[in-house]
């Protein structure tokens, strides 16, 4: 059916703000905490079951993997997205591998494990813990080194890119710095004064070159790699549990307990908002390929959201036209007397 182009005209005009604000992609109902792969195939995620639970981005569960007794704090993929780390509140660290192989089980703390991070070489797990400390594992299972420092619970670890450093955040209000200084061994290179409230969350630049820092006092913090102070994104409506960066590192999402994902650039530009979340965000993901970013929290559902407009392709444009010129014509059949309009899917 051929249509006007006034008309197509008009439908895009009418259709295009739609398309441009429709942002969530997919959702599903199974997770309080997210974590994309590397490769951007899978989300791993955190469960109320005390499972962790691996979908493809199209919202297909994948595994099952139960095995934790409470709840769980983190999951996180390591850098050759092979193996997933679970944190919980069982004083546990579980390592599996990507189809659901239990490889390891990560045990000695006196407290429950908030977070864990892989080394580049996946060779390497940090763990943080309520017991105060960071511990580093080596991939079989051996607890190589125990860092101590931190005067409250440490809430986040995270290793570089290049392995040499690691950061830590901590309800004791501060960010603190290691540096490698062995094979596998760490030392503190510098403690980061906070913003004076807990810090919940901590990221490194793929790039390395940047740390960001996610506290309740409603900032993100960014720092360079000698511990100065960059940058402070604030936002007075809510404070910050979780921030992540984009491939690229020219992009940073924070999780907050407004409920909302907020994007920025490193800059400290805010690009876009995120809404629909119904209670607090604690975890934030972006896919490698930077056009989904995933989010979970507190009401139990992991959510895609896309970072491109939506494109209305042409094709697709003139199949919805000719759908609506049908109903028009079946309406002005049964309408004889409408006169306004019915030009409108006439051709020329």
């Amino acid at each position: 059916m051929e249509v006007s182009p006034a008309l197509k005209t008009d439908t895009v005009n009418i259709l295009h703000p739609t398309f441009t604000a429709v942002r969530e992609r997919n959702h599903f109902f199974n997770g309080h905490r997210v974590d994309f792969s590397q490769d951007g195939k899978l989300i791993a995620s955190a469960s109320d079951n005390f499972m962790v639970k691996v979908f493809q981005p199209n919202g297909k569960l994948i595994l099952s993997l139960p095995g934790h007794s409470k709840s769980i704090t983190e999951v996180v993929f390591s850098p050759d997205s092979q193996l997933i780390a679970s944190t919980s509140f069982d004083k546990t660290v579980r390592i599996w591998r990507r189809y659901g192989t239990l490889q390891q089980i990560l045990k000695g703390r006196e407290d429950l494990v908030w977070s864990a991070s892989f080394s580049p070489d996946s060779q390497l797990i940090a763990s943080a813990s309520s017991d105060r400390t960071v511990k580093i594992w080596s991939a079989g299972g051996v607890l190589l080194q125990t860092l101590t420092g931190h005067t409250r619970p440490v809430t986040s670890v995270r290793f570089s890119p290049d392995g040499n450093l690691l950061v830590s955040t901590s309800q004791d209000r501060t960010v603190k710095l290691w540096k490698r200084s062995g094979k596998t061994e760490f030392r503190v290179k510098k403690t980061l004064l906070g913003p004076g409230v807990e810090v919940w969350g901590c990221n490194f630049s793929p790039d390395g070159e940047m740390i960001a820092s996610a506290s309740h006092d409603w900032t993100v913090k960014l720092w360079n790699t000698d511990g100065k102070l960059l940058q402070t994104i604030a936002d007075s409506t809510a404070g910050w549990g979780s921030v992540a960066w984009s491939a690229d590192s020219k992009s940073i999402a924070g999780g907050s307990t407004d409920g909302n994902v907020r994007v920025w650039r490193r800059d400290g530009t805010l690009l876009q908002i995120f809404q629909g979340n119904r209670a607090d965000v604690w975890s934030v993901s972006f896919r490698g390929d930077r056009t989904t970013l995933a989010s979970a929290g507190k009401g139990a559902s992991v959510k895609l959201w896309t970072l491109e407009p939506a494109k209305v392709e042409s094709v697709e444009l003139d199949k919805l036209v000719a759908v609506g010129c049908g109903w028009l014509e079946d309406y002005l059949r049964y309408n004889p007397g409408v006169e306004s309009d019915r030009h409108l899917c006439e051709t020329k």
